[in-house]
Protein backbone atom coordinates (compact mmCIF):
# COMPACT_ATOMS: atom_id res chain seq x y z
CA UNK A 1 0.00 0.00 0.00
CA UNK A 2 1.94 2.99 -1.03
CA UNK A 3 1.26 5.84 -3.15
CA UNK A 4 2.89 5.85 -6.42
CA UNK A 5 3.24 9.74 -8.25
CA UNK A 6 2.75 8.88 -12.01
CA UNK A 7 5.55 11.33 -13.31
CA UNK A 8 3.64 12.06 -16.55
CA UNK A 9 1.89 15.38 -15.55
CA UNK A 10 -1.85 15.26 -17.19
CA UNK A 11 -1.62 19.12 -17.70
CA UNK A 12 -1.86 18.21 -21.49
CA UNK A 13 -5.27 16.38 -20.83
CA UNK A 14 -6.52 19.12 -18.37
CA UNK A 15 -5.89 21.44 -20.99
CA UNK A 16 -8.32 19.97 -23.01
CA UNK A 17 -10.87 20.00 -20.22
CA UNK A 18 -10.35 23.69 -19.77
CA UNK A 19 -10.42 25.07 -22.90
CA UNK A 20 -13.43 23.03 -24.50
CA UNK A 21 -15.36 22.30 -21.43
CA UNK A 22 -17.10 24.53 -19.26
CA UNK A 23 -20.25 22.90 -17.29
CA UNK A 24 -22.77 24.98 -15.32
CA UNK A 25 -24.93 23.31 -12.54
CA UNK A 26 -27.32 25.75 -11.00
CA UNK A 27 -27.57 23.75 -7.84
CA UNK A 28 -23.50 24.71 -7.04
CA UNK A 29 -22.53 26.24 -3.66
CA UNK A 30 -19.27 27.69 -6.00
CA UNK A 31 -20.77 27.84 -9.42
CA UNK A 32 -19.64 31.00 -10.45
CA UNK A 33 -16.13 31.21 -8.44
CA UNK A 34 -13.28 30.58 -10.92
CA UNK A 35 -9.44 30.21 -9.15
CA UNK A 36 -7.66 32.62 -8.74
CA UNK A 37 -10.63 35.53 -8.77
CA UNK A 38 -12.73 34.70 -5.82
CA UNK A 39 -11.77 32.73 -2.43
CA UNK A 40 -13.81 29.09 -2.80
CA UNK A 41 -16.32 28.88 0.02
CA UNK A 42 -15.42 26.13 2.16
CA UNK A 43 -18.71 26.21 4.49
CA UNK A 44 -21.38 23.55 3.53
CA UNK A 45 -18.71 22.35 0.96
CA UNK A 46 -20.26 19.46 -0.70
CA UNK A 47 -17.94 18.13 -3.34
CA UNK A 48 -20.32 19.44 -6.22
CA UNK A 49 -17.58 21.79 -7.69
CA UNK A 50 -17.03 21.83 -11.57
CA UNK A 51 -13.64 21.30 -11.77
CA UNK A 52 -13.52 22.42 -15.35
CA UNK A 53 -15.43 25.83 -14.41
CA UNK A 54 -13.38 26.32 -11.48
CA UNK A 55 -10.27 25.92 -13.48
CA UNK A 56 -10.75 27.82 -16.22
CA UNK A 57 -7.94 29.90 -17.07
CA UNK A 58 -4.99 27.62 -18.22
CA UNK A 59 -2.33 30.10 -17.14
CA UNK A 60 -2.48 29.17 -14.19
CA UNK A 61 -1.09 26.03 -15.20
CA UNK A 62 1.46 27.77 -17.25
CA UNK A 63 3.16 30.01 -15.16
CA UNK A 64 1.86 32.77 -16.41
CA UNK A 65 -0.02 33.95 -13.15
CA UNK A 66 0.91 35.21 -9.81
CA UNK A 67 -0.73 31.82 -8.70
CA UNK A 68 0.91 28.41 -10.17
CA UNK A 69 -0.79 25.07 -9.95
CA UNK A 70 0.02 21.84 -11.19
CA UNK A 71 -2.12 18.58 -11.69
CA UNK A 72 -0.39 14.97 -11.53
CA UNK A 73 -2.39 11.78 -11.00
CA UNK A 74 -1.42 9.12 -8.15
CA UNK A 75 -2.72 6.23 -7.11
CA UNK A 76 -2.80 4.64 -4.35
CA UNK A 77 -2.82 0.76 -4.01
CA UNK A 78 -4.80 -1.63 -1.39
CA UNK A 79 -4.09 -4.77 0.20
CA UNK A 80 -8.04 -6.21 -0.38
CA UNK A 81 -8.48 -4.65 -4.17
CA UNK A 82 -7.06 -5.68 -7.05
CA UNK A 83 -7.23 -2.30 -9.12
CA UNK A 84 -5.27 0.59 -7.11
CA UNK A 85 -7.39 3.60 -6.31
CA UNK A 86 -6.34 6.73 -8.44
CA UNK A 87 -7.19 10.41 -8.71
CA UNK A 88 -5.91 13.55 -9.79
CA UNK A 89 -4.14 15.64 -7.12
CA UNK A 90 -4.56 19.81 -7.97
CA UNK A 91 -1.81 21.19 -5.55
CA UNK A 92 -0.55 24.78 -5.66
CA UNK A 93 2.91 25.59 -6.14
CA UNK A 94 3.56 29.20 -6.06
CA UNK A 95 1.36 32.42 -4.61
CA UNK A 96 1.67 36.04 -3.36
CA UNK A 97 1.27 36.95 -0.06
CA UNK A 98 -2.42 38.58 -0.65
CA UNK A 99 -3.72 35.54 -2.47
CA UNK A 100 -6.90 34.23 -1.01
CA UNK A 101 -7.84 30.88 -2.67
CA UNK A 102 -10.36 29.55 -0.35
CA UNK A 103 -12.03 30.42 2.63
CA UNK A 104 -13.91 29.32 6.22
CA UNK A 105 -16.09 32.24 7.38
CA UNK A 106 -14.32 35.38 7.61
CA UNK A 107 -10.88 33.38 7.79
CA UNK A 108 -9.38 33.40 3.96
CA UNK A 109 -6.88 30.77 3.02
CA UNK A 110 -3.81 31.16 0.90
CA UNK A 111 -3.22 27.57 -0.33
CA UNK A 112 -5.31 25.00 -1.98
CA UNK A 113 -5.95 21.52 -2.88
CA UNK A 114 -8.41 19.56 -4.65
CA UNK A 115 -8.58 15.77 -5.21
CA UNK A 116 -10.38 14.13 -8.06
CA UNK A 117 -11.43 11.43 -10.01
CA UNK A 118 -9.14 11.06 -13.48
CA UNK A 119 -12.23 12.30 -15.41
CA UNK A 120 -12.92 15.81 -12.95
CA UNK A 121 -16.22 14.48 -12.69
CA UNK A 122 -15.91 14.08 -8.67
CA UNK A 123 -13.99 15.77 -6.36
CA UNK A 124 -13.17 13.26 -3.50
CA UNK A 125 -10.87 16.16 -1.30
CA UNK A 126 -10.47 19.99 -0.77
CA UNK A 127 -7.96 21.62 1.32
CA UNK A 128 -6.99 24.76 2.46
CA UNK A 129 -3.61 26.10 4.27
CA UNK A 130 -2.91 29.36 6.16
CA UNK A 131 -0.25 30.47 7.96
CA UNK A 132 1.00 33.51 10.05
CA UNK A 133 -2.50 32.75 12.11
CA UNK A 134 -3.09 33.84 15.82
CA UNK A 135 -4.84 31.77 18.83
CA UNK A 136 -7.70 34.71 18.19
CA UNK A 137 -7.69 33.68 14.52
CA UNK A 138 -7.60 29.65 14.97
CA UNK A 139 -10.43 30.12 17.63
CA UNK A 140 -13.00 31.67 15.47
CA UNK A 141 -12.47 28.80 12.59
CA UNK A 142 -12.98 26.03 15.48
CA UNK A 143 -15.95 27.84 17.00
CA UNK A 144 -17.53 28.63 13.10
CA UNK A 145 -16.58 24.42 12.52
CA UNK A 146 -18.50 23.47 15.65
CA UNK A 147 -21.77 25.28 14.88
CA UNK A 148 -21.38 23.56 11.36
CA UNK A 149 -20.88 19.96 12.65
CA UNK A 150 -20.76 19.90 16.06
CA UNK A 151 -18.45 18.53 19.13
CA UNK A 152 -15.42 17.43 17.60
CA UNK A 153 -12.56 14.85 18.41
CA UNK A 154 -9.34 16.23 19.38
CA UNK A 155 -6.08 14.43 18.73
CA UNK A 156 -2.80 14.23 19.20
CA UNK A 157 -0.19 11.72 19.10
CA UNK A 158 2.53 12.20 21.72
CA UNK A 159 4.86 9.80 20.76
CA UNK A 160 5.48 11.42 16.99
CA UNK A 161 6.00 14.74 18.31
CA UNK A 162 5.45 16.24 15.09
CA UNK A 163 4.26 19.61 16.65
CA UNK A 164 0.57 18.73 15.14
CA UNK A 165 -2.92 18.50 16.76
CA UNK A 166 -6.28 18.38 14.94
CA UNK A 167 -9.63 18.61 15.43
CA UNK A 168 -11.37 15.87 13.98
CA UNK A 169 -15.18 15.67 12.65
CA UNK A 170 -16.49 11.85 11.13
CA UNK A 171 -20.01 12.65 9.93
CA UNK A 172 -22.55 10.61 7.75
CA UNK A 173 -20.98 12.46 4.44
CA UNK A 174 -17.99 13.45 4.94
CA UNK A 175 -15.03 13.56 7.44
CA UNK A 176 -13.60 17.56 7.76
CA UNK A 177 -9.99 17.97 9.62
CA UNK A 178 -8.10 20.61 10.84
CA UNK A 179 -5.08 20.08 11.59
CA UNK A 180 -2.79 23.23 14.00
CA UNK A 181 0.76 23.33 13.30
CA UNK A 182 1.61 24.00 17.32
CA UNK A 183 4.38 22.88 19.70
CA UNK A 184 3.43 19.49 21.59
CA UNK A 185 3.72 19.71 25.74
CA UNK A 186 4.43 16.59 27.78
CA UNK A 187 1.17 17.04 29.68
CA UNK A 188 -1.33 16.79 27.08
CA UNK A 189 -3.09 13.60 28.44
CA UNK A 190 -3.78 15.16 31.26
CA UNK A 191 -5.38 18.18 30.00
CA UNK A 192 -9.02 18.34 29.97
CA UNK A 193 -11.29 18.39 27.28
CA UNK A 194 -10.65 20.62 24.93
CA UNK A 195 -8.14 22.27 26.81
CA UNK A 196 -5.04 20.82 25.37
CA UNK A 197 -5.34 23.15 22.49
CA UNK A 198 -5.55 25.85 24.79
CA UNK A 199 -2.42 24.97 26.36
CA UNK A 200 -0.87 24.38 23.03
CA UNK A 201 -1.30 28.13 21.46
CA UNK A 202 -2.35 30.25 23.65
CA UNK A 203 0.89 31.85 23.66
CA UNK A 204 2.30 31.46 20.25
CA UNK A 205 1.90 33.89 17.48
CA UNK A 206 2.59 32.30 13.49
CA UNK A 207 0.49 29.62 13.59
CA UNK A 208 -0.33 27.13 10.38
CA UNK A 209 -3.76 25.73 9.94
CA UNK A 210 -4.33 23.46 7.65
CA UNK A 211 -8.45 22.52 6.74
CA UNK A 212 -9.91 19.20 4.81
CA UNK A 213 -13.00 18.53 4.01
CA UNK A 214 -13.32 14.42 2.25
CA UNK A 215 -15.52 11.88 1.40
CA UNK A 216 -15.30 9.47 3.33
CA UNK A 217 -14.59 7.09 0.31
CA UNK A 218 -11.35 9.19 0.15
CA UNK A 219 -10.59 9.49 3.98
CA UNK A 220 -10.57 5.66 4.05
CA UNK A 221 -8.16 5.56 1.08
CA UNK A 222 -5.97 7.83 2.37
CA UNK A 223 -6.01 5.99 6.33
CA UNK A 224 -4.35 2.79 4.09
CA UNK A 225 -1.56 4.70 2.38
CA UNK A 226 1.66 4.91 3.93
CA UNK A 227 3.51 8.09 2.17
CA UNK A 228 1.84 11.81 0.96
CA UNK A 229 3.06 14.15 -0.47
CA UNK A 230 2.51 18.52 -0.62
CA UNK A 231 -0.39 19.34 1.49
CA UNK A 232 -1.41 15.77 2.37
CA UNK A 233 1.41 15.64 4.60
CA UNK A 234 -0.76 17.08 7.03
CA UNK A 235 -3.93 14.57 6.69
CA UNK A 236 -2.82 12.03 9.22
Amino acid sequence: MIIKRIQNTVFKKRLVLFLGVVLVSCGQQNKDVHFGEAPLQLNGFNFDLDIPNFFNDEAYFRHKADISMRAEEEMVELDDQDEPFEYVRYSQSSFSSDTKVAAYGDLVFRKILLCTDLADENTYLVGAQQEDLTASDIDKLVNNLKKDYGTPTPYIDIEKKNDRASYEWYLEDKVVKLVLNVQTTSDMEEAPEDGWQRILYDNEEDLSATLFIATKQFDQVMQEAYSFSGMLVYYR
